[in-house]
């Protein structure tokens, strides 16, 4: 045999034996192991495809989500009525607070602004302050929404007769005092414009006019001196 067929079969021999080898890896024992092997790769790539993509897209959204805490709401502060703000100016103006009372009284009207006794309050606060001109604003406001609003007539004429205009004060204290013939404070105010005015004997009718229909007894004891 020559070495060139002898080259040939061992060639041959050997192509035979690793067609043998391949056939034994892949179909016998070994084969079996490797398609194990295969079969574990394939299912771990596919968790971690499940893992990394899948999973995160089916999880509730609601664990993502970041709690936010509520926040407190705090309680509404109650408004006062307007009878109650009247009721604390009042307080205020007898203490001399009229500042005090001019607030009030103000937040009372933005509640209700066509309350008569709102506005002559706010006269009274208004004067007490010495401002003359918006206390007369106020008192005739109060007249124009009650037109027999005998207190406001009195207030108002005890201003116009600090300003000087005795003559108009005068016509109001007469209109109060024939609204209501026993409001005594009009008689009082009214006997004193008279005595200024040197007309003794019409101050005396009103200052014991005064005497009969007062419970002050603190005005009333020094009316009796001005009366001896």
């Amino acid at each position: 045999m020559s070495i060139i067929h002898k080259a040939l079969k061992k060639a041959e021999e050997t192509k035979e034996k690793d067609k043998k080898a391949r056939i034994w890896v892949f179909g016998g024992r070994g084969g079996k192991d490797i398609g194990l092997w295969v079969a574990a790769l394939g299912a771990a790539a596919l968790a971690a495809v499940f893992a990394v993509y899948i999973y995160p897209a089916l999880k509730p959204q609601a664990r993502e989500a970041k709690v936010i805490p509520a926040r407190a709401v705090p309680a509404p502060t109650p408004v006062k009525s307007a009878a109650v703000l009247l009721e604390e100016a009042v307080r205020d103006i007898s203490l001399l607070k009229y500042a005090g009372a001019e607030k009030l009284l103000r937040e009372a009207l933005a509640v209700e602004p066509e309350n008569p006794s709102l506005h002559n309050h706010l006269g009274l606060s208004l004067k007490g302050q010495g401002r003359l001109k918006e206390a007369v604003s106020e008192y005739e406001k109060a007249i124009e929404l009650k037109a027999d609003y005998h207190v406001a007539m009195n207030n108002l004429a005890v201003v116009m007769e600090a300003e000087g205009r005795k003559d108009r004060a005068e016509a109001m204290y007469k209109k109060a005092l024939s609204l209501n013939p026993q409001y005594p404070e009009a008689h009082l105010n009214y006997a004193l414009l008279l005595e200024s005015a040197k007309r003794p004997f019409e101050a005396k009718a009103h200052y014991r006019a005064f005497l009969g229909l007062s419970t002050d007894e603190e005005a009333k004891a020094l009316v009796r001196k001005r009366l001896r």
